[in-house]
């Protein structure tokens, strides 16, 4: 109440009406003199009666219009301290929508993070989904495959001949046509041998590349005169091995399926791809050693008996597979 009465009491009205109270006074005092002075005296105003009326108007309207001075400037100073209080409370609610701008980006951050998590949660999901579906078409193309292997073991039929084209079996069928196959070939290395002549020793430097050559020469004669009965067995074998290797699956997976595939072989099938992958068979067009490569890299061979070797040595054309005998 007291501050409204003060406002309106020291406001630029009442410096405007002491600002007019001073002129009127000085017209007044003025009029008053002119007056006096033609009604007392015909020589006009003195020099004294002009000090009278200085003094008079110094001493009056001098202080009239300082205190309205001092009024306009106690206004200009309430004005400003107004104006500082007015930017420090738009300071204030500046400060106080920025936090809460902050808040809203920090809880729009906070949004789009969880948001990021659960599109990283639905990504995984569809990509351990497209996974399985992989692994399913895999693995359905895989089985599918050894299937179409065991029956093709399973027709396996033909005869076996010597060298000089005779036949010492006839029409045998199944895994007993690979027995007598690697029977066969035993006896052919043997005879062979006993015709051979001792071109390195055995402990020499080139003894095991010479023995590998002249191995590999025994089967791929063998090879020759029987290829229209096992060429489909040992392509088909090499087509399945190849499929698992350029699949996506890892190392250890790949070493799966490889053991299952090997799980489903007779030792004397084993024997073949053995000899096989070994000769110029067992190549690619380009002339690359891909089935000796994987058969080494993945120890493919390393179950397989010594009975189906040729030679108990053999096994040292395979430096890397770790065999059980």
């Amino acid at each position: 109440m007291a501050t409204k009465y003060t406002d309106r009491l020291l406001s630029e009205r009442s410096s405007l009406l002491l600002m007019t109270l001073g002129i009127a006074i000085v017209l007044l005092i003025g009029g008053f003199f002119l007056l006096g002075g033609e009604a007392g005296n015909n020589d006009g105003l003195s020099a004294d009666k002009f000090a009278h009326f200085g003094e008079a108007i110094g001493g009056v309207v001098g202080s009239i219009w300082a205190l309205a001075g001092v009024i306009l400037f106690y206004i200009a100073l309430r004005e400003q301290r107004r104006f500082f209080e007015e930017q420090r409370k738009d300071f204030k609610t500046n400060r106080e929508s920025l936090q809460k701008q902050t808040a809203a980006l920090e809880l729009q951050t906070q949004e789009f993070q969880n948001q990021r998590q659960e599109l990283e949660l639905t990504r995984n999901v569809f990509e351990e989904q497209s996974r399985l579906l992989e692994i399913q078409q895999f693995e359905g193309t895989f089985f599918n495959m050894l299937s179409l292997f065991q029956d093709l073991i399973d027709s396996t039929h033909g005869d076996v001949r010597t060298p000089e084209g005779n036949r010492i079996a006839k029409d045998i069928k199944g895994r007993d046509f690979f027995d007598k196959c690697i029977t066969q070939m035993k006896k052919e290395y043997n005879a062979a041998c006993e015709k051979r002549e001792e071109d390195a020793a055995e402990g020499s430097p080139d003894f095991l590349e010479k023995e590998k050559t002249f191995t590999i020469h025994v089967y791929e004669n063998f090879f020759d005169r029987h290829q229209s009965t096992i060429g489909h067995f040992l392509r088909s074998f090499y087509n399945i091995v190849k499929f698992i290797m350029r699949s996506d699956l890892s190392e250890h997976d790949r070493q799966v399926y490889l053991s299952i595939v090997m799980a489903h072989m007779s030792n004397d099938e084993i024997g073949l791809i053995f000899y096989n992958s070994m000769s110029k068979f067992g190549r690619t067009r380009k002339g690359e050693t891909k089935l000796y490569d994987w058969c080494e890299e993945f120890g493919i061979l390393e179950n397989m008996y010594q009975s189906c070797l040729m030679a108990k040595m053999h096994k040292r054309f395979y430096p890397k597979t770790h065999f059980r005998f």
